[in-house]
């Protein structure tokens, strides 16, 4: 969650409603939309190649702490990972073994050697059962927040693609995708724990924006209904009874309320934990019978059963560990989801469709939407889908 201001204060619903009714561009996000829809010598000039609203640097760098692997090779995906979290519990058991091991051998204690090898496996079988079920119910938490964010990700493509034919602006538009950009980082950030820092936002996307959002006790949800107040006064109209644009306004909605249940099924599996008697009884089990399988091994390998009933522990624990870590995906584990890695795709095709928007017909490129020059209106839509140069039709709406 972004957190609050420095007072820990909550503006009241009136404020906060002004505020997320006014455009969230600030002074930094609107030079850079003045940058993309400026008129320069009868052309629309584009958006520079360094203007973007993530700063791509900061998020590959985070990004890379998450696990990559090639299937295609073999040491580098058989090689667990020796966590703090495994390497206490594995000490132990070792220890434990090495200990029982020295019993016999040097005291000559045969008693910690007869435990008989029978009654052990049946329990290990049971154990398995329960490992399974554990690492499924992981995995499926795991997968299910995958999917929320590809129809996070989804929606937030098919918004801003069908608002870049129907917005009224090229500025409409460019807020429009700044509030998209300015939710998915509202919702990383609150299922990671994390304010917003202003080093990982680039020239479109200013901090301070992004503040007005704070005081929301559901900063994506805020970022919503700011879209839905972008959409509402930015879609494009044909009569003086905005038929279409209404058409069009709840077509778009649809997409909103589409986040909005992203949201609610994100928000579910992060405060929604495996319950605790489960994993509570698994672990006792689990520990239950490393420190026992000891007794069954000691009598007949010796020495040899302290390295083998290690291996066992680490293994066991390793997987143990693998499903702690992924029933709370969107964390920042190894293991877990990689969200700044999400956040940079949905970035990289809002900026393409934003930048195409620029571009002339003819080019196979989306039709381009009208600047912001007090020129053009509303009723000059047929006149600019006649002809007639860009030149031309400016001079006509100045004069």
């Amino acid at each position: 969650m972004l957190g609050h201001d420095a007072h820990g204060r909550h503006s009241a619903p009136a404020c906060l409603t002004k505020q997320l009714s006014a455009p969230l561009l600030g002074a930094v996000g609107a030079r850079a939309n003045r940058r993309g829809s400026y008129m320069a010598g009868g052309a629309i000039k584009a958006i520079e190649h360094h203007d973007r609203f993530l700063n791509e640097r900061w998020y590959q760098m985070r990004a890379a702490h998450f696990h990559r692997y090639d299937a295609k090779t073999w040491f580098k995906t058989m090689m667990p990972s020796a966590h703090k979290f495994v390497l206490l519990p594995w000490g132990l058991v070792t220890a434990w073994t090495f200990v029982l091991s020295a019993s016999l051998e040097l005291l000559g204690i045969t008693a910690v050697g007869n435990l008989p090898a029978t009654m052990h496996t049946v329990l290990g079988g049971a154990l398995s059962f329960l490992l399974v079920f554990r690492t499924n119910t992981s995995y499926a938490r795991w997968w299910e927040a995958r999917n929320t964010w590809g129809v996070v990700n989804n929606t937030c493509r098919a918004l801003s693609a069908q608002a870049a034919a129907t917005m009224k602006t090229h500025a409409m538009l460019t807020q429009l995708i700044t509030e998209l950009l300015a939710f998915v980082v509202c919702l990383k950030s609150l299922l990671r724990g994390t304010p917003t820092t202003k080093e990982e936002l680039g020239t479109m996307l200013s901090h301070e924006q992004l503040q007005v959002l704070n005081d929301a006790v559901c900063p994506p949800i805020a970022a919503i209904e700011a879209l839905a107040h972008t959409l509402r006064s930015g879609v494009r109209t044909t009569d003086e009874n905005g038929l279409l644009a209404g058409t069009t306004y709840l077509h778009l909605s649809q997409s909103l309320n589409d986040l909005t249940n992203a949201v609610g099924a994100c928000e579910r599996l992060r405060n929604t934990q495996t319950p605790y008697g489960y994993v509570a009884s698994l672990r006792a089990f689990l520990v239950l019978w490393l420190y026992t399988l000891p007794f069954t091994l000691i009598g007949t390998y010796g020495w040899f059963a302290t390295p083998a009933v290690s291996i066992v522990a680490f293994l066991f624990f390793n997987v143990e560990h693998m499903a702690m870590e992924i029933e709370q995906p969107f964390g920042d584990d190894p293991n877990d989801l990689p969200l700044e890695e999400y956040c940079l795709g949905i970035e990289r095709v809002l900026l393409d469709i934003l930048k195409r928007a620029l571009k002339p017909t003819g080019t196979g490129a989306s039709p381009p939407l009208r600047p912001t020059a007090p020129a053009l209106h509303e009723d000059d839509e047929g006149e600019e889908a006649g002809g007639g140069s860009l030149d031309a039709r400016l001079a006509k709406g100045g004069a």
